[in-house]
């Protein structure tokens, strides 16, 4: 294999481990993204829990002073 040879396939190695960190980095920022998505959806669905519970106790409450 000729030295030109040897010099283009190190480049194209070098090319395609770019390739591969920029791949590795924007799956890493996608799961970021969707870990802080469902994070939020936790969160809001937590929250919706919280007040209907706190709705609901305080109808009972009302209605029991009602009576």
């Amino acid at each position: 294999m000729s030295r030109y040879m040897q010099k283009v396939q190190l480049v194209l190695r070098g090319v395609l481990l770019l390739l591969l960190c920029l791949l590795v980095l924007m799956l890493l920022f996608l799961l970021k993204a969707n870990i802080e998505l469902l994070t939020w959806l936790m969160f809001m669905i937590s929250t919706s829990l919280i007040l209907q519970v706190n709705t609901r106790l305080l109808t009972e409450s009302y209605l029991k002073r009602a009576t």
